[in-house]
């Protein structure tokens, strides 16, 4: 309930415990949990989990990219923050824990790269400002009771690998949303030059397909802040 915390150090001979890379974060060394935040977090690289409740109501905490050393998300790890707007879960996350982003209500758009396979119970529940779903899993996720429990789903727009839209299509929860698209759609189409790839940016192919590198023509990118754009590569 530390709702505006802003920064927590550990001391470097802590045994137990750690903020590494001045992360602004508990992280439990041995099993590199992270186990508190706040509204500064930045989660490093080499945390493998957040833990139950990590940010529960840390209501100043606006954004959060969850990297790919991440595995799981523990239950209420985000609950009441009313400040979250964005959300990037990284593609080596299996499974989203029970309330884990319960009364988000700021929470406008959420992004689940290819690795999730369990949606716990209530995890978006009352997340009432939810207009963007972006969920690249070629396999649906099997989920929980009630995960979009409040959502006015059928006036926000699921995303979806495009030769799954068929099967998103036909299977509830997903089938409420007002829209089902194909990842990119809609999104504007940038020119962009040169070999170099940003290392913020996760792409993509038209299928939705992770790949290792831009291709000639259009391509699906994902930054930092999770925002999906097509670009267009000469």
């Amino acid at each position: 309930n530390c709702s505006d915390l802003g920064r927590i150090v550990v001391n470097a001979d802590n045994p137990v415990y750690d903020s590494r890379n001045n992360c602004n974060a508990i992280i439990e060394t041995a099993s590199n949990k992270l186990i508190t935040g706040c509204m500064n977090t930045v989660v490093p690289n080499t945390v493998t989990s957040i833990g139950n409740a990590a940010f529960y109501r840390c209501e100043g905490l606006t954004s959060i990219k969850v990297p790919n050393s991440v595995t799981e998300i523990g239950e209420d790890a985000f609950e009441r923050c009313i400040s979250l707007n964005c959300v990037n879960i990284g593609n080596s996350v299996k499974t989203i824990g029970e309330s884990a982003f319960y009364k988000c209500s700021s929470l406008t758009s959420i992004s689940l790269d290819c690795g999730v396979e369990t949606i716990d119970s209530w995890a978006f529940e009352d997340c009432i400002a939810l207009k963007d779903f972006y969920c690249f899993a070629e396999n649906i996720p099997t989920i929980g009771s009630d995960i979009f429990s409040g959502v006015n789903l059928r006036s926000a727009t699921l995303h979806v690998p495009a030769a799954y839209l068929e099967a998103y299509s036909a299977k509830s929860p997903w089938k409420i949303f007002g829209q089902i698209v194909p990842i990119g759609e809609g999104d504007g189409i940038e020119q962009v030059r040169g070999n170099t790839n940003s290392t913020n940016q996760i792409v993509y192919d038209l299928n939705g397909r992770r790949t290792t590198m831009m291709q000639k023509g259009i391509n699906i990118l994902r930054d930092a802040d999770g925002r999906i754009k097509k670009v267009l590569r000469k």
